[in-house]
């Protein structure tokens, strides 16, 4: 047998003289380490095995001894189930997005208190500034 070292931070590839082997190939780069173990999870689910390489090959990455989870993760499956993990990766990245659903009360009602808010503020500012209001605010009154 021999061992494939040619990424040193991958699990080594071993292949007999028949041409078998278990090789690993680059799925996708994920942005952090959520992202990465939802991706990993789903293709679990499924039966492929995948290797997720935490490395931060960053210059300041010694700055944070047990990892940074909000560096890139990159995602590696065998080779012989590459075509099976990317179908199953490119079906979690297209789902079909419902043009009827409406954002809930909550966010609309977060977005208009927000708006009568900044509403408000301008207004009271404006009428500092041209003196029609007592001076609240030291800055805005000329």
């Amino acid at each position: 047998m021999k061992v494939d070292a040619k990424v040193p931070h991958l699990p080594p590839a071993l292949t007999d003289e028949q041409g078998g082997g278990s090789g690993w190939k680059l799925l996708t780069t994920a942005n952090d380490h959520v992202i990465a173990h939802l991706i990993e999870g789903n293709l679990l689910s499924v039966g492929i095995e995948t290797f997720l390489d935490v490395s931060n090959p960053s210059p300041g990455a010694f700055l944070k001894p047990f990892g940074d989870p909000l560096a890139p993760v990159a995602i590696y499956v065998r080779i012989h189930e590459f075509q099976q993990a990317s179908l199953i990766l490119h079906e979690l990245d297209h789902r079909p997005v419902n043009p009827e659903q409406a954002p809930s009360r909550r966010v609309r009602r977060l977005w208009v208190m927000t708006l009568l808010a900044v509403l408000g503020v301008a207004v009271l500012i404006l009428l500092e500034i041209f003196d029609f209001a007592p001076c609240v605010v030291g800055a805005f009154c000329l």
